[in-house]
């Protein structure tokens, strides 16, 4: 369904679909992919898959020599567990994001950056900063806040009421603002790219978010 949904969105802004395959969460060699898009003259690869599957077809296409200009997927690569899994450079390697990069000590000027880092060291140091973690960071904020809305005595029923009527969440720019009462998901994003090293923002603001471009609902 996640493709189905990209798939749509790529076609309407005029890209051509050279080459579709999906692959099992177990799968172990990427090899016949690889040289199918190879074939194809696939030159911008998008992956769906989990850390693990994305980072296994980047070791593989630079082990065949296949260099697509892009390598992309929607936030997975940003991940800690990728500077370890990746055997080679990673080249042409991006994630869109739409947080902040969030585990990197250089975001650390972003005060919900810090936060977040110092309260994760402090509290489960052994626990990976990501994705997952940052989600259960920005709910609880969302939690207290209507917890506080909902007065001393709160009850699930009052505490439903005030998380209908909480619009924004101040997370110190660890996300861009969305609305989460109204369902409405944010157009901001960022771009963060392995330089082979490390992950850096990339035709990006040096903070905050890209809040420029328009956000459509696709459906496949």
């Amino acid at each position: 369904s996640a493709w189905a949904n990209l798939r749509s969105m790529y076609v309407q802004e005029g890209y051509t679909i050279a080459y579709e395959q999906f692959v099992a969460p177990t799968e172990v060699d990427y090899s016949r992919y690889v040289i199918g898009m190879r074939q194809a003259g696939v030159d911008m690869v998008v992956l769906t898959n989990d850390i693990s599957g994305e980072v296994k077809f980047v070791n593989t296409a630079e082990q065949q020599g296949f260099s697509p200009n892009v390598i992309t997927t929607r936030a997975v690569f940003y991940d800690p567990a990728f500077k370890d899994l990746i055997q080679g450079k990673g080249a042409n390697v991006y994630s869109e994001l739409g947080s902040a990069l969030y585990f990197n000590q250089d975001e650390r000027r972003i005060p919900g950056v810090a936060l977040f880092q110092d309260w994760m060291n402090k509290t489960s140091p052994k626990q990976a900063k990501d994705s997952f973690s940052v989600f259960g960071w920005c709910q609880a904020i969302l939690f207290v806040d209507a917890l506080v809305k909902a007065g001393p005595k709160a009850t699930r029923p009052s505490l439903l009421t005030a998380l209908q009527s909480i619009h924004t969440v101040d997370t110190r720019g660890l996300l861009p603002v969305g609305d989460p009462a109204g369902k409405k998901p944010t157009p901001c994003f960022i771009i963060g790219n392995w330089s082979g090293t490390a992950w850096q923002r990339y035709s990006s603001p040096a903070s905050g978010f890209d809040c420029s471009k328009p956000f459509d609902y696709l459906r496949p």
